[in-house]
């Protein structure tokens, strides 16, 4: 674990780490934060309500959607960014090949998953959205780094005729992912007061980053077995 971390980190990444961490900070103390504001009594109080009183007057809608709760979800995306569009230590063909395949694998994840919320959601937490992709795209990147995945350098036929030749494996395994989706999806909506979203993102997690490890979990040695 020490020798991958000397290996992973570059300053760049260790930007990324220390917003995330300085999100999770104020992710924890949020709340004494909005408690603050909420007091009627507090000097922050009457700032907040005296800068609000002035947004309203310039632009009525300006307000939508700004909350205190934001802000730790804007560092989180950052520091998620900043990790992906870093370098890695060890640059080669290899890596950029990857990096492009994981990007275009995401690209159509990303799409995917914003079709289906805007068909059942009026307002997303775009934050959330955001944050939940890249976090794929990363678990991607380094799935297919470290096991130098066959699906990287296979083309879509070959694929099409696994699939045929193990159609009933694939099956069982995807029964069995939306399976376990679909327990972790209902425990997420009793611990979530059915809150949609989250049960949503909970169950879509489940099911595609198990697929997407069980897909990519072949090294390139299982190349020819395809």
């Amino acid at each position: 674990m020490i020798n991958y971390i000397k290996n992973y980190l570059t300053p760049a990444k260790l930007k990324g780490l220390i917003l995330i961490l300085i999100g999770l900070c104020l992710l924890v103390f949020i709340n004494q934060l909005e408690l603050l504001f909420r007091n009627e009594n507090s000097v922050l109080s009457f700032l907040t309500n005296f800068r609000k009183t002035l947004i309203k007057i310039k632009n009525p809608a300006a307000l939508q959607g700004l909350s205190l709760l934001n802000i730790p979800w804007l560092f989180f995306n950052i520091g998620f960014a900043v990790l992906i569009f870093s370098k890695e230590k060890h640059e080669d063909e290899r890596v950029e090949r990857i990096r492009n395949y994981a990007a275009k694998a995401t690209f159509r994840f990303a799409v995917v998953t914003l079709l289906l919320l805007a068909l059942f959601l009026q307002a997303p937490n775009i934050f959330l959205i955001a944050l939940y992709i890249q976090a794929y795209y990363i678990i991607l990147f380094k799935l297919c780094l470290y096991r130098d995945s066959a699906l990287v350098y296979i083309d879509h036929d070959k694929v099409r005729e696994h699939l045929k030749k193990n159609s009933k494996a694939f099956n069982t395994v995807m029964m069995i992912m939306l399976a376990s989706a679909s327990i972790v999806g209902g425990i997420s909506a009793y611990f979530a007061a059915n809150d949609f979203m989250i049960c949503f993102l909970v169950t879509g997690a489940v099911y595609n980053f198990g697929l997407t490890i069980f897909w990519h979990w072949k090294s390139t040695s299982f190349i020819e077995p395809l």
